[in-house]
């Protein structure tokens, strides 16, 4: 059972859905937890000019026009939604519900692969102790339908023991067949659940 359980977890389509759901559940919370937070901007610049001295014309012998000029400019910026009304709150709350939501759909699913394997290797082993039961009395009207036949052909017993003797042995095989028929459907049942041939 062990090893069936292990393995069906490992490779059920369904666990790796429920496992995205979670996935997408924490993307959203963090993304509503984020929305909370200031936003933080910055920015900043540099530019050099060159100038020219003749725009400005003739001027007197004593001043002297530099001619590059450098700027440099930086800001930061920041925001933040007060939240007077609750909605970014409600928000996160409801993703943190989202991802409580995921999580027990995830183990809901979790549990009910488990125990749907857990039945059907319960009924296996059913199925297995009938079918030997049932084997052994098949076994045991076979016996029976040989001694009865030895009997009426020795003279010690009507032919009508034999004929029920031999009607004893089909039913035990009728009951034989109708239990590997319930064998098959378990197995088909536990190949389904784990996916194993």
């Amino acid at each position: 059972f062990v090893a069936l359980r292990d393995r069906a977890l490992a490779q059920a389509p369904d666990l790796a859905v429920a496992a995205a759901r979670i996935d997408a559940a924490r993307a959203g919370l963090r993304g509503a937890r984020t929305a909370r937070l200031p936003d933080v901007s910055a920015s900043g610049g540099a530019s050099r000019e060159r100038i020219s001295a003749a725009q400005f014309g003739a001027l007197p012998p004593n001043i002297q026009i530099q001619q590059y000029q450098s700027s440099f400019n930086a800001s930061v910026d920041a925001s933040w939604d007060l939240d007077l009304f609750g909605r970014l709150r409600a928000s996160q709350r409801a993703s943190a519900a989202r991802l409580d939501a995921a999580t027990a759909d995830a183990a809901a699913v979790r549990l009910a692969l488990v125990t749907d394997i857990a039945g059907a290797v319960t009924d296996f082993r059913e199925v297995e102790r009938r079918r030997i039961l049932i084997g052994d009395d098949r076994d045991s009207a076979q016996q029976l339908a040989r001694l009865t036949a030895e009997r009426v052909r020795a003279g010690l017993a009507p032919a009508s023991d034999s004929v029920r003797a031999r009607s004893l042995e089909e039913q035990a095989a009728a009951r034989l067949d109708a239990i590997d028929g319930e064998r098959a459907e378990v197995i088909g049942r536990l190949v389904t659940l784990t996916g194993l041939p």
